[in-house]
Formats: structure tokens, C-alpha cells, sequence
């Protein structure tokens, strides 16, 4: 049963890892499995003493881990998968344990999900509002601090620089660990449930405040003193002063209410007792008995995990899909439009996990210069999948703004498709983006995974594209004039596009 449970999850764990590695925001990620080893030992007394009664109930607990693992599995999401693990975990102590170890073991299980980092367009969206949130914040104290300060979007404008209030100046990483580690203190806090909750809230609003603090801060300092100081030691070290500011602030907090709470863990009645006791002997024939429950509990086990195992493989997309023409075949001249040279186009959008790709710099009449890029898969499972333009930008660009857009194509249904506005600096780009898979458009991510659902269950096929087109928002034009240059060119680039992708 073991051997079938690390068959598997044990493939998800090596990627799980590299992403506690690579991304500074998840890096707390080791530190949890030995978290959860402690609280498991803290918990020994009375996991020592507690009769093993395997429940059968625990089947209904691991048949639906095993169908979000599966879920997650058809529609190509790790984290799914990664959930699924955990909530494995869980329906085996209930299947094989039994409800009462289940109860004593739950925060502890339940700690294991904060190791799973949640999926990057999530995380993605809060450092969004939270980047905007700290600008508007910042510009107010500095102006009520007689700095002159100019605010665009999460840009701040001062005399002497611009600054950007960037992804990793958003607190977003500080949001994460902090909350691991407010979890865990406000656990072992002997507090009420509702002062807990209030704790765990100060953990996030604390990390939000210290980080507004350091933005100011930082500002400020490099309007008195100049950019020079952005490249010192200082700079650096405000990161680590806040995130001990916000812990200290939680744990002032967590210490004001300890002191002044009365509230005590309440002890188990006599009730409670005398049933533990009757548990304790393990009556023969009994129907909470180990020995009359622990061998159907093994088989339900290893009945739904290998299926889980069979099914996991038997979902997964063998067949590929060819384009019906290369994608170089895509003329040099789309009606005004004429291919030139890549090199006046800084940052060109780039796919990694494409197969096959095109990029290409188009000039219209007036001169203005259109990217467009094509990638595609002949099929996408987990990793091997498209990026959203959404989430995945050239070094040092990032979105301003995203609305959903449809544009009307003469003859053709129209593309359901993204407007978003991204910025580096003071230069502006207005990007046009959908994915295109079998003949139809996909304006979200959500409906593209959920149209590859359908597509695998009944052609087994899950090919797709992603069309990114690009435009400068020129200084002397508007935000709508770029929108009719791309939905101009995209008139003449869809039907040729229709001919090279798979119906």
C-alpha cells in the first residue's frame, strides 16, 4: 500500500522541491514537513494511549483525494495534485486509524497543505492588488510628508527617479511565511478560538504595514539621498528589519491577548471518559474492532490506489497533434503589414514550453511596429503546457491592467481574447492575447483547461496554441488608438492562422 501511495505521489515531490528552491516566496516550504514531524511528536502521549479502530468511513475520505488528485491529473494542474496528496494522507489515517487518531492528527495534517505553494496566477493576482495598494498608500505618506510624488498605476514618480513598487517589493513572500509561522504560534497560544482568528489576522495585516513602512522608507531615503542608495547594504537590510518588525508586532499581539484571556482547554467529561475506556479494552467482535475491520480497511486501500494508479495513466494524452502547415509558412506582408528586422523590438514575448513558434515584428503604414508570436504543443499535460502571457513576461515587464476583449473577424467567429497593458519603466505595451485549440478561441486560462478537459475525454486529443500580439502606446496616441492598430492586424492574421492549426 505504501509502494502505491509513493507510486503515485512520489513523482510530484522533485518539483515540489525545485519550487520551494527556486522561488524565494516558497522557500519556507522545507521547514514544513519538519514542522509537521514536531507537532506529530508532540501529540505522542495521547496517540500512544488511543485504540487503533479502523473505520471504513475513511474509504469515502481517500476515494475523494484520490478523484482531486485524478482531476488535477486530466487537467494538467500540480496543484491539484499536490492537494490530493496531503488529503491521501489523511483518508488513510481515518481508513486504517480510525476517526479519534483522525481528530488528533488533523492540525497537523492540515499543516502539510502550507508547503503547497498555490498556483502562480493566484499569487500572481494578490501581488497585483497588493503592489497597487502599497503605492497608493506610499504616495500619501509621502506627500503628507512634503516629498513631491507622482503615482502611475505601481509606478512612483519623484523628482530625481521613478520607482516601481515590484513583485518582490509587493510583501507577497512575507504574506506566505508569515502566516506559516503565525499558524503555528497562534496553535500552541491558550487562548479562545475567536482571539486565534485575530491573531492569525494581525499575521497578514502586520506584514502588509511593515512593508508599507519599508516602501516610505525606502522612498524617502532615496529622495533626500539619492539612487545610490537603492544598490546598498541598506536597502537590503530594511527587508529583513520589517519582516522582524511584523513578527514582533504579532507576537506584542499574541502576548497582549494571552495576558488577558481567562480561557482554558476544556477537559473531557466524564462521558467522554467512560468511552475511551470501553474503546480501550477492544471488545472481540466489537464493530470498531482492528481485528475485524483492519483487513477489509487494507484491501478498500489497495483496491482504490491502484485504480487511482491505473486511471492516473490510462487520462494521459498520447496523441499528438501536427499543424497542418509549418508556422513559418505565415506570410511576410499581412495586408498593410510587412515583416521586418527583430532588432528595433526590445523583450520579444518568448514561450520556453512551445514546440513550435514563430516571432516575427511586423511595420504597418504609419510605421508603428506590431509583435506577433504563435507557440504550440501537439499535446499538454502538467509541465509540458503552454504559459499564460498573463503570468509569463519578458525580464523586467510586467501588467498593468487586463480586460477581456472580443474581436469581430469577417467570416470567422469572433476571438475571444485579453487586452492587457504592460509596462517596464515609462515604455507601455498593449498586448492582445487568446488561446486557440481545435478551431475556437479562449479568452481564460480557466475555459482553456476546462475545453482541453473535454477535448481529452472525447478525442483524447489536448494540442493547443497561444497567440500574443503586441503593440508600443506611442507618447503622441491613446490607449485606443494602439487597440485599433492590433485589432486591425489581427483581421489579417487570424484566417492564415485557421490554415496552419489543427480543426
Amino acid at each position: 500500500m505504501v509502494f502505491l501511495y509513493l507510486l503515485i505521489y512520489a513523482p510530484l515531490l522533485p518539483e515540489l522541491v525545485q519550487d520551494w528552491y527556486e522561488h524565494e516566496n516558497f522557500s519556507y516550504g522545507f521547514l514544513i514537513p519538519f514542522i509537521f514531524l514536531y507537532l506529530l511528536w508532540q501529540q505522542r502521549e495521547a496517540l500512544r494511549n488511543l485504540p487503533v479502530n479502523a473505520s471504513l468511513w475513511g474509504a469515502l475520505s481517500l476515494l475523494s483525494a484520490v478523484a482531486v488528485g485524478l482531476t488535477g491529473n486530466v487537467i494538467g494542474d500540480s496543484f491539484t495534485m499536490r492537494l490530493s496528496m496531503v488529503l491521501a494522507l489523511g483518508g488513510l489515517v481515518h481508513l486504517f486509524l480510525g476517526k479519534r487518531y483522525f481528530k488528533i492528527v488533523l492540525f497537523p495534517l492540515a499543516y502539510l497543505f502550507l508547503m503547497i505553494p498555490p498556483p502562480y496566477l493566484i499569487v500572481k493576482e494578490i501581488s497585483y492588488y497588493l503592489r497597487f495598494f502599497d503605492a497608493v498608500l506610499a504616495t500619501s505618506a509621502l506627500q503628507a510628508m512634503r516629498i513631491p510624488v507622482y503615482q502611475d498605476s505601481y509606478f512612483l514618480h519623484l523628482p530625481n527617479i521613478t520607482l516601481e513598487v515590484a513583485d518582490v517589493c509587493s510583501g507577497i513572500s512575507s504574506v506566505f511565511v508569515m502566516f506559516a509561522i503565525g499558524t503555528f504560534y497562534t496553535y500552541f497560544l491558550p487562548i479562545r478560538p475567536s482571539s486565534k482568528v485575530l491573531v492569525m489576522m494581525g499575521a497578514i495585516f502586520f506584514t502588509v504595514l511593515a512593508n508599507l513602512f519599508r516602501i516610505v522608507l525606502i522612498s524617502a531615503s532615496v529622495y533626500y539621498t539619492g539612487p545610490a542608495i537603492l544598490h546598498s547594504f541598506f536597502h537590503q537590510f530594511t527587508g529583513t528589519f520589517t519582516f522582524l518588525l511584523s513578527l514582533a508586532m504579532l507576537i506584542a499581539l499574541g502576548e497582549f491577548l494571552r495576558r488577558r484571556s481567562s480561557w482554558t482547554v476544556p477537559k473531557p467529561s466524564r462521558r467522554q471518559n467512560n468511552e475511551a475506556s470501553v474503546d480501550g479494552l477492544k471488545v472481540p467482535g466489537q464493530s470498531g474492532s482492528p481485528v475485524r475491520l483492519l483487513t477489509p480497511s487494507f484491501l478498500c486501500a489497495l483496491t482504490i490506489l491502484a485504480l487511482t494508479f491505473y486511471l492516473g495513466n490510462s487520462l494521459e494524452s498520447k496523441q499528438a497533434v501536427a499543424l497542418q502547415k509549418d508556422l513559418q509558412a505565415l506570410p511576410a506582408q499581412l495586408g498593410p503589414y510587412f515583416l521586418t528586422a527583430n532588432g528595433n523590438w526590445p523583450d520579444p514575448y518568448q514561450d520556453p514550453n512551445a514546440e513550435s513558434a514563430v516571432s516575427r515584428i511586423y511595420e504597418g503604414p504609419g510605421k508603428e511596429q506590431v509583435e506577433l508570436y504563435v507557440g504550440y504543443r501537439s499535446n499538454q499535460q502538467v509541465q509540458k503546457r503552454l504559459h499564460s502571457p498573463k503570468i509569463h513576461f519578458p525580464k523586467g515587464w510586467n501588467y498593468v491592467s487586463v480586460d477581456s476583449a472580443q474581436i469581430e473577424i469577417p467570416g470567422s467567429e469572433p476571438i475571444k481574447a485579453n487586452w492587457m497593458v504592460t509596462q517596464k519603466g515609462d515604455t507601455k505595451r498593449l498586448v492582445l492575447y487568446w488561446y486557440q485549440a481545435r478551431g475556437h478561441s479562449f479568452a481564460g486560462e480557466i475555459s482553456n483547461r476546462f475545453a482541453e478537459v473535454k477535448s481529452l475525454i472525447l478525442s483524447g486529443r489536448t494540442e493547443g496554441a497561444v497567440v500574443c500580439m503586441a503593440t508600443p502606446v506611442l507618447d503622441h496616441e491613446n490607449l485606443m488608438q494602439a487597440k485599433e492598430r492590433i485589432k486591425d492586424f489581427s483581421g489579417y492574421v487570424y484566417p492564415k492562422l485557421v490554415e496552419i492549426l489543427p480543426e
